[in-house]
């Protein structure tokens, strides 16, 4: 409750630099701190007494993979010719997502007319995927394009991942409706749930294709669970952690661990996951003022923090950066972006496409 009561204090805070209606969609995703009742969320499904549903809706064709007409705009953004042969780093931030030359940090894009742009994800072939909580969609970008190619409905899609195996898409959602899963990323989805969770943050595969989904066990609680779909499986199974962890905030594979973010404190953990539990084998601490962390990207040996800094990052005249940390040591950021951001929610690395 201390901490939870922190993040309160820290939302009130970002409230007084930015408009309202951006304040409030940033607590709910970030911190499930709306009040009234789920009805009441934007785009969110509603939660039962026994637990999250998923919304009604979705017997319909709404879980399409189309664009329908007033998804198709893009007015407003743009990209720089020569983005579509950089390599490049998408940063999410409420209702627009700004793309920079990696690891140069040059802003080459933004991508505009988003609701709540939230976590993100990229394919084999460089496509980018944005979750808008605020519109329960996942946009789909071809690497260095500002024009949409797709948008696939999610009930209060937060987050996203592609296995490496397959080429599915599984998107996490903190709206309650569980993760849903698009094989080749196309058509109707597989859902899951988990007793044990009523919302869902953030999700990752690993090398082989097991799921790890993120979220929290009962609204207000900040207690973080952790649950596995292994490859094949048919149903989440929550994964007891032997560590506390205030929030959630985005589930990576960094090539030999699982690496789960705590929000608030905030810090990287790596886990072993065996016999349904987490062990932890190593912490990865973050300097340079950065104070809550939303969400990360692990590209090689270099983690990507979406987060703030109340008290101004360290070296800018800022509170809202993407910071560069050396992985798994963390410690001082060696960059800092802050050009373009407002309110950073998740961020990913596209590479170019190969000639």
């Amino acid at each position: 409750m201390v901490r939870l009561s922190l993040s309160l204090t820290r939302l009130a805070l970002m409230m007084q630099r930015m408009n309202t209606s951006a304040a409030v969609l940033v607590g709910c995703l970030v911190l499930g701190a709306c009040g009234g009742t789920a009805s009441q969320l934007p785009r969110a499904t509603a939660m039962s007494p026994s637990g999250p549903r998923a919304d009604a809706a979705t017997s319909t064709e709404r879980a399409r993979s189309d664009l329908a007409p007033n998804e198709r705009r893009t007015v407003g953004s743009w990209m720089l010719p020569e983005a579509k042969s950089e390599d490049l780093l998408y940063e999410s931030d409420v209702s627009w997502a700004s793309v920079y030359s990696y690891p140069q940090g040059k802003m080459v894009g933004k991508l505009k007319n988003f609701y709540l742009a939230a976590g993100q994800c990229v394919d084999n072939a460089g496509n980018v995927y944005i979750a808008d909580y605020g519109k329960s969609r996942v946009y789909t970008y071809s690497h260095g394009s500002s024009h949409r190619k797709r948008a696939i409905y999610v009930p209060g899609a937060a987050d996203c991942a592609i296995d490496p195996t397959t080429g599915n898409l599984a998107v996490a959602s903190w709206g309650g409706a569980g993760v849903w899963i698009f094989a080749n990323a196309r058509g109707k989805p597989s859902k899951f749930l988990d007793p044990d969770f009523i919302g869902y943050y953030s999700c990752g595969y690993d090398s082989t294709g097991d799921l790890y989904v993120d979220g929290i066990s009962h609204v207000g609680s900040g207690h973080v669970v952790l649950a596995e779909l292994p490859k094949g499986g048919s149903q989440l199974e929550t994964v007891k952690i032997g560590q506390y962890l205030g929030w959630p905030a985005g589930v990576k594979w960094d090539g030999k661990y699982l690496a789960v973010g705590d929000g608030t404190t905030p810090v990287v953990y790596q886990f072993v996951i065996k016999g349904g539990s987490a062990t932890r084998v190593g912490t990865t601490q973050f300097g340079s003022g950065l104070e809550y962390m939303h969400n990360f990207w692990i590209q090689t040996r270099t983690l990507l923090a979406s987060g703030q800094c109340y008290h101004r990052c360290y070296g800018v005249r800022s509170n809202q950066a993407v910071m560069f940390f050396d992985y798994p040591a963390g410690g001082t950021a060696t960059k800092l972006i802050t050009a373009g951001i407002r309110a950073s929610a998740g961020d990913s690395v596209s590479l170019a496409p190969k000639s």
